[in-house]
């Protein structure tokens, strides 16, 4: 599940820096050259179909406020304004955004509840009847179809240790070796 976020994370910073550079020109930046029509839907709007990609992995919208402000100024800027500076800076943003988000999944170990529980030696329902307490881990990766969720280990070991008054391990043991 993780490596199609990353994968749609990759394609929606690749759109946007295409449209970042359509404003280029041999002579420098030309805000008027911006290819605001990317932004739009249609046949055309690979910028948005891009966001349209990743936005299921974050529950149908974009997950940092910043990424939702960055992303409606740059359509603003684009539909209304056809502010090609304005539009270039928000790009910037998204970008630096999505690149981000990218390093953060690459290395951040995420765990179904079930193998949480194998480390305290429960059943994934006891975890399950967990999740209404207070402190709860949010999961980072929404589940679906048949798909569990999943968990920042570095959130989810935290609150086992303090339920189950255990010490475990700082990086989930299963994880420990990682392709390269």
């Amino acid at each position: 599940m993780t490596h199609k976020h990353v994968a749609a994370l990759r394609r929606l910073v690749e759109a946007i820096e295409e449209l970042r550079e359509s404003g280029e020109t041999s002579e420098g930046y030309d805000p008027d050259e911006v290819d605001f029509e990317a932004v739009d839907s249609g046949p055309d709007g690979y910028v948005k179909q891009a966001v349209c990609d990743v936005q299921p992995f974050y529950g149908g919208k974009l997950p940092a406020l910043d990424a939702r402000k960055h992303w409606s100024e740059l359509t603003t800027a684009c539909r209304h304004e056809r502010d090609g500076r304005k539009a270039r800076r928000m790009a910037n943003r998204l970008i630096e955004w999505g690149q981000t988000e990218i390093t953060r999944l690459e290395t951040e170990d995420l765990v179904t509840l079930k193998q949480a529980a194998a480390m305290v030696s429960r059943s994934s329902r006891t975890l399950e009847r967990l999740k209404r307490k207070r402190g709860f881990p949010r999961p980072k990766v929404l589940g679906g179809g048949g798909k569990p969720h999943e968990y920042a280990w570095g959130e989810m070991r935290p609150f086992l240790e303090q339920e189950y008054k255990r010490s475990l391990p700082e990086q989930f043991p299963f994880l420990r070796f990682r392709p390269g």
